[in-house]
């Protein structure tokens, strides 16, 4: 065996061992960047008259209001769900209650509607697998 085969038996080792820690460092790295997802509202966005759909990342989210309550409803079940209103910018947001199924949220309109925030912009951030969905959309979008 010339002294080439040897030099390549004693490195392809550290090579393998050193190829897979930088394999699993782009692959962290990688799952990083897909945790956070924008959604966009889609067609007419008007609370007052029906409900609002957002979309992003192959979340879809029905945004309603019916009376005194304000619900969600997505077509994949959800860790949390929380929602508020610009202009209450130094206050947290608040988290809606879940149904059974993890699909719908709601919480009582009055709750985060504060008179202070006039112009109907609704801040919502979903959680479903680890994954963040937000959105700031208005009521006349």
């Amino acid at each position: 065996m010339n002294r080439h085969k040897k030099l390549a038996f004693i490195v392809a080792p550290f090579l393998a061992i050193g190829g897979y820690i930088a394999a699993d460092y782009y692959d962290r790295s990688q799952v990083d960047k897909k945790r956070y997802h924008s959604l966009k509202v889609e067609g007419q966005c008007n609370i007052d008259r029906g409900p609002c759909l957002l979309k992003g990342a192959g979340l879809v989210v029905e945004y309603t209001v019916k009376g005194e309550l304000t619900n969600i409803e997505a077509n994949h079940e959800l860790t949390t769900a929380a929602i508020g209103m610009s202009g209450d910018s130094d206050r947290n947001p608040y988290n809606l209650t879940p149904k059974a199924d993890q699909k719908n949220w709601t919480i009582p309109t009055l709750t985060f509607k504060d008179s202070t925030s006039n112009d109907g912009t609704v801040r919502l951030v979903v959680t479903a697998e680890d994954h963040i969905f937000f959105s700031e959309f208005s009521n006349t979008q």
